[in-house]
């Protein structure tokens, strides 16, 4: 039996969902192996603490609810941290569409795994609105940590190219910071942020590899040769 879970905890490959794959680049290598690590205990995913207000966002994407109809339901949330939290965020994003007020489409979900299938992560974007006559699908970001642009737009550049292109690819990839009101765009990006993609995507392999090899003390076989990210 013991044998069995150590080969589960072994060959489980993490998901992540974007904020929290995003949140993991911007900390340092010693709490990404520990953030890390718990994807691979038998409980790892966690609580996802902003599944109300996400949830919340794409009834007003589809139409479902108005704005005031959503706040009506924020007493179905339990967590009282959770829902003053989502509260908050809510008003932040009625300020965005007030300065916004193009229409609101809903958007789907992809899942981009890593160059050795290690692990993947979600681009779920909360909704699609034009800007700038680019249809753009954005992610809403309401998580404390502050967003560095580099690393924003280089994560945005491995959504692009994973995005088959067929008639459900928008124009534009971005993420929408609540805290500050800024919006990050794939179309901003540059070649140097390409770059910087790939070697963040090839950093998490190899902290993926060593989060194993300390849990369980295997490894993930074919570790790749060493670079700088």
């Amino acid at each position: 039996m013991r044998k069995a879970q150590k080969e589960m905890h072994m060959t489980k490959i993490p998901t992540f969902g974007f904020s929290a794959f995003l949140k993991v680049l911007h900390l340092k290598e010693a709490p990404q192996k520990a953030e890390i690590r718990k994807r691979y205990k038998p409980s790892g995913i966690g609580y996802d603490y902003h599944k109300n207000l996400r949830k919340r966002i794409q009834w007003l994407a589809t139409g479902t609810h108005s704005f005031i109809e959503v706040q009506s339901t924020l007493n179905q949330i339990k967590r009282k941290p959770e829902r003053h939290s989502t509260e908050r965020a809510l008003k932040k994003f009625s300020d965005w569409r007030t300065a916004n007020p193009q229409p609101l489409l809903p958007s789907r979900v992809i899942k981009i795994s890593s160059p050795r299938n290690i692990y993947a992560f979600n681009f779920s974007a909360d909704f699609v609105v034009e800007i700038g006559s680019r249809a753009t699908a954005i992610h809403v970001w309401n998580t404390q940590v502050e967003l560095a642009r580099n690393i924003t737009l280089a994560l945005l550049t491995q959504v692009a190219e994973s995005w088959p292109f067929d008639v459900s690819r928008p124009d534009d990839f971005a993420v929408l910071s609540l805290q500050t009101g800024e919006i990050y765009r794939w179309s901003d990006s540059s070649k140097e942020h390409v770059d910087l993609g790939i070697s963040m995507i090839r950093h998490i392999e190899r902290v993926c590899e060593t989060a194993v090899q300390d849990y369980d003390g295997s490894t993930v076989t074919d570790r790749p040769a060493p670079y700088s990210t």
